[in-house]
């Protein structure tokens, strides 16, 4: 497996990756709604305030992570949002490494903070520690109550 920053030439085939991950788990109407999103995600990738990284094996891509917000004070941060992990290599730790190879990324490019909003359960196992609902408030009601949380990490 390897991994790499992508550029607006990898809309299409970040798209479908997109589409099909989340249409698998959440239906075809989620996934159609989460393949555009990452479609226009992808068309402006400037890896500055969108940075899409792409894991890949034997030529296919086989996951994608997107840092979507840039915040710059009082320190740069990210936001990393959305994942997806295709359908045949979920469990098998690519998401994981994906993760933690679009973290050094950031290392690399001197941001101290990442934050996302997911299961926690999944964003603990790469670092990130969960944020209490007095600190940041859910952007939406979620829709799996108690699943989905703010978690940040700190490096």
């Amino acid at each position: 497996m390897n991994f790499r920053v992508l550029n607006q030439e990898s809309k299409e085939e970040v798209a479908s990756l997109f589409t099909s991950a989340f249409s698998s788990s959440e239906g075809e109407q989620e996934g159609k709604l989460i393949g555009s999103l990452a479609s226009a995600l992808a068309a402006r990738i400037d890896n500055q305030e969108i940075i899409c990284i792409g894991a890949y094996e034997d030529g296919s891509m086989i996951g994608a992570i997107f840092f979507t917000l840039r915040f710059d004070e009082p320190f740069e941060a990210h936001m990393l949002a959305p994942v997806a992990i295709s359908t045949a290599h979920q469990g098998k730790g690519v998401g994981q490494a994906l993760i933690n190879f679009g973290l050094q990324e950031l290392k690399n490019r001197a941001v101290a903070v990442a934050v996302t909003y997911g299961d926690p359960a999944l964003y603990a196992k790469v670092g990130f520690k969960a944020l209490s609902e007095d600190i940041i408030q859910a952007p939406l009601p979620p829709r799996n109550a108690g699943r989905l949380v703010w978690s940040v990490l700190v490096r």
